[in-house]
């Protein structure tokens, strides 16, 4: 009856796997493992030489308007983006947002039936990248009959994130897919908040503005019409304090935006030889 289950559970996940974008691998194969539980899981990992990721969130592109799934991997500050269907894009952003809906989704539903059923999921490896096509290993444990699962990406981090169990990307993955450094990522949320790009004040550009190394951020760009360019601050700024707290580098910079509560960010800015205080008032934009 046990290894009944099994199957059914496998054929189950397969099918329900094959739906989605063109930039992820149809489902395909399963393999047995071995009988320990995450044994082979833990030996993928390693194999693959595999980093666990965090996912940060879901996002559309703007020029293919398709979804993408962001992986972060904090300990390399960079980001994995995969293009994936809208249908795959909402079934993770759902768990993300802790959104709760009247009847079980797709994966819902395979959820529901794995621990129904005493199957754990083990993990999840994005396991290879082949012609832009993302390939990945859903883990299963059956009572200890572990098996991997050919799966698309998308597909096993929505169970994933409903089972509560941890996502990999082979180090292959990162080297050869279009990897984004986790700095112009936060950059780019704060310059849709505030109007302001920032960058290090390096030991190349410090003369240049008067100013040491690691003392404050340069404002690189600032959109017009912007909270930032209504408060009056230019290209060429330095912002030496942001509500109170020194800055030295772009992440002290968007975490002090990001950790702000008040709608109104207080500046202390080096203009040339002047000393400012400028107040971005955030609310209604």
């Amino acid at each position: 009856m046990r290894y009944l289950i099994i199957v059914v559970l496998v054929a189950g996940v397969v099918a329900c796997v094959r739906v989605g974008s063109d930039q992820e691998a149809p489902a395909g194969s399963t393999s047995q493992g071995a009988t320990s539980r995450g044994k082979l899981f833990n030996s993928d990992v390693k194999h693959f030489s595999a980093v666990e990721v965090s996912v940060r969130g879901v996002t559309v592109d703007t020029r293919s308007k398709t979804p993408v799934v962001l992986l972060e991997d904090k300990k390399n500050r960079r980001i994995l983006p995969i293009w994936i269907g809208y249908s795959e894009a909402r079934a993770i952003a759902i768990v993300l947002e802790k959104v709760e809906t009247r009847r079980p989704l797709t994966h819902d539903l395979i959820k529901n039936i794995l621990s129904s059923s005493g199957v754990k999921v083990v993990g999840v490896i994005i396991s290879e990248i082949r012609d832009n096509i993302f390939y990945a290993r859903l883990y299963l444990d059956n009572h200890g009959e572990e098996v991997s699962v050919d799966s698309r990406p998308s597909d096993a981090i929505a169970i994933s994130l409903r089972m509560g169990t941890p996502i990999y990307v082979a180090k292959a993955v990162f080297d050869n897919a279009q990897s984004i450094p986790l700095e112009v990522i936060e950059t780019d949320d704060i310059f849709i908040k505030t109007g302001i790009r920032v960058q290090n004040i390096t030991e190349d550009i410090a003369p240049h503005f008067q100013v040491k190394p690691g003392e404050g951020v340069l404002v690189s760009e600032i959109e017009d019409g912007s909270p930032a360019d209504v408060a009056g601050l230019r290209r060429g700024d330095i912002i030496l304090e942001v509500n109170g707290k020194g800055i030295k580098s772009v992440d002290d910079f968007n975490r002090v935006i990001r950790e702000a509560e008040n709608p109104s960010v207080r500046l202390k800015v080096r203009r040339g030889d002047e000393l400012l205080d400028i107040e971005v008032n955030l609310e209604g934009f």
